[in-house]
């Protein structure tokens, strides 16, 4: 149906949801994808394509169509592009945002989208996978109240999912608002460093609300966020990203109850193996690199470092011994001796609820003067909270995945 009756087609043209399916592909938007590129950054599909294994990607909700904005246009498949594709052979739901529709902004119909691929990842028990490159909720849909008045259950559903599959982000453009809020809920971030952005709020909309500037490059940057903890890893571009989120999912398990993937075929690199003989030395006074430890320990190019940019007096890594996962808890004698801080603990239980939850053994590396207090704490050494990672033993024995039948308890009650 058109806007005002039966929508005329003549009897050589093709379907209506062809003409509208090819409106969403890149070759489509020519001009979009130039500027796109002239950005430094790849279109969703691209990313899609590039992350994916070839022509396993199943796209989910292509046709939908949110009303007109306020200029009478229609945004394409509402900012988000969402589906299921396997990833090195495995299956997963995959999110990205379109930068080149509507600035990527969160929509309803888009809302949906999303919500989908969150309940196909609780049913199925597989990752989560979020490519973000957006402006955040979309503000003249958010003048209707009604929409909103339930509460946002896509963090809701996040959440609950937290502990049960994998979830990770990659952030690969501006990223405040909603993009830093999803990001933050998943059990790894990784970030491109001169383009991502994340923050609750941009500077544009902090000076209207305080009057104050505030600094991109020491807030809101890859580099910045890194520091603060919010970010795992902070790469040179976006392929490098998508590889990393590659590595991370093919060292857990699809979900909490699943077996742990192993590779027998994997070893440790024999120079770094022969250095652990020299590289602890016997005075104790001395300092060493235990990044160096443990890369004599585990097996060649394995390691996955979590918040390695925050509280580095001590390393967090997932990594492989022998082709089996391990998660390495390990104090840094380089900073600070190696003590103990708030950030350090933060930090350390992050990557215990994470390998608990996901059933994956632990080792710790210790080498310790003890635990330091300090007065006062710059916002960069203030501790990020450990994400949620439901452990194992708080749970039934045999666990089923989240139920979205009943909200939950806060809004319940």
């Amino acid at each position: 149906m058109g806007m005002n009756g039966p929508m005329i087609t003549s009897p050589g043209d093709p379907p209506r949801y062809e003409v509208d399916q090819r409106a969403l592909l890149d070759e489509a938007r020519p001009e979009a994808v130039a500027r796109q590129h002239s950005r430094g950054k790849r279109t969703a599909r691209e990313r899609i394509a590039m992350l994916t294994d070839t022509g396993t990607f199943t796209e989910l909700g292509a046709l939908a169509r949110p009303e007109p904005g306020p200029d009478g246009a229609t945004v394409p498949g509402d900012g988000v592009v969402t589906g299921t594709a396997l990833i090195d052979g495995r299956p997963a739901v995959v999110i990205a945002t379109d930068f080149m529709a509507a600035g990527g902004s969160n929509g309803l119909l888009g809302n949906a989208k999303q919500k989908r691929c969150l309940e196909l990842a609780a049913t199925r028990g597989i990752p989560v996978v979020m490519l973000l490159d957006g402006g955040g909720h979309r503000i003249h849909e958010g003048l209707d109240a009604r929409d909103f008045a339930g509460g946002f259950d896509i963090q809701e559903m996040t959440t609950r999912l937290s502990g049960w599959v994998p979830m990770v982000a990659a952030l690969l453009g501006p990223g405040y608002g909603q993009p830093t809020l999803a990001a933050a809920l998943c059990d790894y971030v990784v970030a491109v460093l001169g383009i991502a952005t994340a923050g609750m709020a941009p500077p544009a909309l902090v000076r209207a609300a305080t009057g104050e500037e505030a600094d991109v490059e020491a807030l809101f940057s890859a580099d910045a966020q890194a520091g603060f903890g919010t970010v795992d890893l902070a790469v040179d571009d976006e392929e490098e990203a998508l590889v990393a989120l590659r590595i991370y999912l093919a060292t857990v398990p699809p979900h909490a109850d699943a077996p742990l993937p192993t590779d027998p075929g994997q070893h440790a690199a024999q120079a770094a193996a022969r250095a652990l003989e020299t590289v602890v030395p016997s005075d104790l006074r001395l300092g060493y690199d235990m990044h160096d430890v443990v890369a004599g320990l585990v097996d060649e190019d394995s390691e996955v470092e979590l918040k390695s940019g925050y509280a580095r007096n001590l390393i967090t890594t997932l990594a492989t011994i022998g082709g089996h996962p391990i998660g390495i808890v390990a104090n840094q004698p380089l900073v600070l001796a190696g003590a103990l801080d708030a950030g350090a603990a933060s930090k350390a239980a992050h990557l215990v609820s994470l390998c608990d939850a996901f059933g994956l053994p632990v080792l710790v590396l210790m080498t310790s003067p003890g635990s330091r207090s300090a007065p006062t704490r710059s916002a960069r050494d203030s501790p990020a909270p450990a994400r949620d990672c439901r452990s194992r033993s708080a749970q039934p024995p045999s666990r089923r995945s989240p139920s979205w039948s009943a909200r939950g308890t806060a809004a319940a009650t």
